[in-house]
């Protein structure tokens, strides 16, 4: 069975920071993170066999909303699915907190034993 894998707070790498907190960060993605499934397995019906890791790097603005996201590497040879992936993830947000900032995330995609 196909999954994605939720990211640990181990795995968000911060650049630089001003009010940014890796548990608000990380709590998002846990909630946010299952959503990702559905792009995946719709993928899988084009590409039975894509897998692998998305890294987005991600600029957050006052207000919680992500300014700016882009994919910072992919080992999932499918453009067109990182695309959609970093679509999702840019219509996130942490609420009305007063941060900003810029950090590293991974999303991996793979097959459950």
């Amino acid at each position: 069975k196909r999954s994605v894998k939720t990211p640990n707070r181990s795995d968000i790498v911060v650049v630089d920071a001003f009010g940014l907190d890796i548990n608000d960060i990380w709590s998002v993605c846990r909630q946010r993170t299952p959503g990702l499934r559905h792009i995946y397995k719709s993928y899988l019906k084009k590409n039975p066999k894509i897998s692998g890791t998305v890294v987005l790097k991600i600029e957050v603005g006052f207000g919680g909303f992500f300014k700016k996201v882009e994919i910072e590497s992919s080992t999932t040879d499918c453009k067109e699915f990182d695309e959609k992936i970093r679509m999702a993830v840019s219509r996130w947000n942490f609420g009305k907190k007063q941060i900003q900032g810029t950090f590293k995330i991974p999303f991996t995609f793979y097959e459950k034993e």
